[in-house]
Formats: structure tokens, C-alpha cells, sequence
């Protein structure tokens, strides 16, 4: 019997917990998430795509811009297992779309790659970076004259390799592998050596061989590591979030507001106060310190008496006025700290001043919906 129970409670907290989880239909052909609904803002989702069998390999690319590298906002990527014979990518998306924007969306379809054209590719990149070196670095008299700094020619050779591979891809869509820094050391190498003249250049072209030898080793391993080829290619541009209701957050509470003395012969006024504090950041992107630290005005509601009877109460409204830092200790608590806007008016002479006093007070806070798009 407890064992049964057991299941039932493991079961319905599973189900709780991943029903959390939406999943929104990719529609290829029409361009479309769910039929044309905006997508969730501010939480994870899924993204369920049809593929046809002969797709092995899904990324996805989301951005707010283009879709240059240093513009793509996040990546997800689905791969075949093996002997898997479904029709449905599923991939996730941990990020969090803000409320009435729009985005980019880019998915790429890969097949698996042909041992043919595994050879192709490796030799495009062999010839490519072989006639690059030829074309930069050259024996003259008794030295190697280097046409671009050894650190150049390093770079460029990468560059030559992430252009090359541009349309592949390597298992799980992990880091695509570089030229190693071997490579760049045997250039530095290379570039502060001297020819011995009594050589006459085969101590050169040895030493140069060398390095096409190990660049001509890495590009073969390097292209073994490339599993997938691009097959098709699908963009949908300016796809709506769904907009959010801003809350307002109104805090009611108690505070002490400190009036004259020290510690030994200390006096303070007290009572219940009503604002709104706004938030330093969204909880949903920014953390814990940040989204729970807040600026806050409000009113006190009630007004003051000095020993001397003189009324202290606020300027403009009558009731005396706070600004405060606070911090959300609890779900509904907030600890509030900062300064009131004092008038105090002299029963005798009716004269007024208006000065700022400190205060500490805690108080409750309720979320209040309002209906403003959070754009």
C-alpha cells in the first residue's frame, strides 16, 4: 500500500513538474509557431519540428538582429539516434523571449555526410591552405621572408578553414575544431631561423615541408570530426512574443521614523504607511539581488505631534512623504529603509519647515495587474 502511494505521489509531482514545460509546433511551411500564435515570453518552451528521414541533424538559431555569430542570441541543436526512424525534432529553448518583442528565427537541416565527400572536403582545405602558405612565405637568399607576420598567416589559416566548413557540422554541434598551435609555433619558428647557404635551399624546402606535412596531418583529422552537411535552411523573421500585463507593486506597512536623542534619550514617531516600489530588474533575467532590491515612495497615514505639540505632518499633500531602498526577504515582505519628508508647523508662531528625517519600517507587498504592454 505505501508503495503504491508512493508511486502515485512520484508520478503526479513528474507530471507537475514537466507539464511546466510548453512545447510550440513548428510549422515549415507556413512559417508559423502554433498556428500563427505568438510565442511564450519570459520562460523556456520547446520546439517541436517535422524532419523528414533523410535529416540527421537539426540546429536552431534564435536572434534578435541578424545572424552573424556574435549576433545569435541562442543555439539548440537535435541529432539522430541511431536506428531512430522519427519524423519530429525536439528542441529546446532556455531563452527567456521578452514580453511584445519581436525575433529571428533560423533552423538548419543537416544529413549525414558521404565518405566521398569527406575526401573532398579535405582535400578543398589541403590545396586552399597549402597555395596560402606558398603564397606568403618564400626563401630568398639565406632567409624565409614571411609576407604577413607568422600570427597572420595563423589566423587567415583558420579563417580559411571556418569558411571552408561553413556548411558542416560535427557531432552534438559542439565547437568546431581549429589549427593548433603548433602550427603557429613552427611559423614563428620558421619566420627567426636562417638558411645555411651551403645548403643551397634543401635545408629550406625540408623545413617547409615539414610544416605543410603537419598542416596537411591536422586538416585530415579535422575533417574526420565533421559528421553532418547542410541540406536546407528555413528563416522566419520578426516573430511576436506574447505581451505580458506589467504588475505595480504596493507595499503597506509600519515604520519608525527617527525624530531627536541618542541613544540614551532616543524619540521617534511611528505608524502605518502605503506606497509602490519598482523593482532594480526582472526576476526573470537578472538575479536574486538585483530583482528583489527596490526604490519605493509612498505616504504616511497619519500625521505627527513633537513633544511640543508642534503637528508634524508632510508638504504639498498634508501626510508626511518617504523615498526608500528596500529588500524582499519573503514572497510578500519587504524590508523598507530610507528618509521621510517632514513639515513641521509651530503651533505658536504658525511658521513651518520642512526637513528629512530617517526610517526603517517593514511592510507587506501586493502585486497589482495593470494593462500596459511591457515593450
Amino acid at each position: 500500500m505505501t508503495k503504491s502511494i508512493f508511486i502515485v505521489l512520484f508520478l503526479g509531482f513528474y507530471t507537475i513538474t514537466t507539464a511546466q514545460i510548453q512545447t510550440v509546433q513548428f510549422n515549415a511551411r507556413q512559417l508559423q509557431f502554433d498556428n500563427g500564435k505568438a510565442l511564450p515570453a519570459e520562460k523556456s518552451f520547446l520546439i517541436s519540428a517535422e524532419v523528414p528521414s533523410s535529416i540527421d541533424f537539426v540546429k536552431m538559431q534564435l536572434s534578435n538582429l541578424g545572424f552573424d555569430r556574435n549576433k545569435i542570441l541562442f543555439e539548440s541543436v537535435w541529432s539522430r539516434k541511431d536506428k531512430d526512424k522519427g519524423i519530429v525534432a525536439i528542441l529546446s529553448n532556455n531563452y527567456k523571449l521578452k514580453s511584445g518583442r519581436e525575433y529571428n528565427f533560423r533552423f538548419l537541416y543537416y544529413r549525414k555526410i558521404q565518405e566521398t565527400e569527406r575526401q573532398e572536403v579535405n582535400t578543398m582545405l589541403t590545396v586552399s591552405m597549402q597555395s596560402y602558405l606558398k603564397s606568403n612565405i618564400q626563401v630568398k637568399d639565406d632567409r624565409y621572408i614571411f609576407l604577413r607576420s607568422p600570427r597572420d598567416i595563423y589566423t587567415s589559416l583558420n579563417g580559411i578553414l571556418s569558411e571552408g566548413m561553413v556548411n558542416y557540422e560535427i557531432f552534438q554541434g559542439g565547437n568546431h575544431p581549429k589549427i593548433s598551435g603548433i602550427i603557429e609555433n613552427m611559423l614563428e619558428n620558421l619566420a627567426k631561423e636562417k638558411v645555411d647557404p651551403d645548403t643551397t635551399g634543401i635545408n629550406s624546402i625540408n623545413r617547409f615541408e615539414t610544416l605543410l606535412q603537419q598542416l596537411n596531418n591536422e586538416v585530415s583529422i579535422i575533417a574526420n570530426y565533421y559528421q553532418y552537411v547542410l541540406k536546407d535552411e528555413i528563416t522566419v523573421l520578426d516573430y511576436p512574443t506574447e505581451s505580458l500585463m506589467n504588475t505595480l507593486a504596493i507595499n503597506a506597512g509600519f515604520a519608525g521614523i527617527y525624530a531627536s536623542g541618542d541613544v540614551a534619550d532616543f524619540e521617534y514617531y511611528s505608524g502605518p504607511f502605503i506606497g509602490i516600489s519598482f523593482p532594480l530588474g526582472n526576476r526573470v533575467y537578472n538575479n536574486d539581488f538585483i530583482s528583489n532590491t527596490s526604490i519605493s515612495a509612498g505616504v504616511f497615514l497619519k500625521n505627527f505631534e513633537t513633544p511640543e505639540l508642534n503637528k508634524v505632518s508632510g508638504p504639498v499633500i498634508g501626510l508626511p512623504m518617504y523615498v526608500s531602498a528596500g529588500y524582499r526577504v519573503l514572497k510578500f515582505i519587504r524590508l523598507q529603509a530610507g528618509v521621510t519628508i517632514l513639515e513641521e508647523t509651530d503651533q505658536i508662531t504658525d511658521s513651518k519647515s520642512v526637513y528629512l528625517k530617517p526610517f526603517v519600517g517593514v511592510s507587506l507587498e501586493f502585486q497589482m495587474w495593470i494593462g500596459l504592454d511591457s515593450k
